[in-house]
């Protein structure tokens, strides 16, 4: 209800927009990055799917992908080095580098 009211009484603002009919120059190289918790392995095998559909349906050059990812809250300190979710992160951006890169 709140947004239903504050778009009555506040106009939505339009942004432009830059359209590049010929691709993206370099020098508007642009990085879509998608902030995340790795919270389990499974959750790393849909980031990554998600990763790799968003780059199909946007390949363009001078167009590029990242996660950017946390872990969530642990009772105990862990060596990185031995977590078996970043290391699933990192074999499936691994991956997708080999096979798009």
């Amino acid at each position: 209800m709140v947004n239903w009211l504050v778009g009555k009484i506040k106009q939505p603002a339009f942004f432009p927009c830059l359209e590049f009919k010929n691709g993206i120059p370099v020098e508007f190289s642009t990085m879509v990055v998608v902030p995340t918790l790795l919270s389990d392995e499974n959750r790393v095998d849909a980031l990554i799917q998600n990763l790799e559909n968003h780059y199909l349906a946007n390949n363009e050059s001078n167009l590029y992908f990242a996660l950017i990812g946390g872990f969530k809250d642990s009772s105990c300190a862990s060596a990185l080095e031995e977590n078996p979710i970043l290391k699933k992160a990192q074999e499936g951006m691994e991956a997708l580098n080999s096979r798009y890169a």
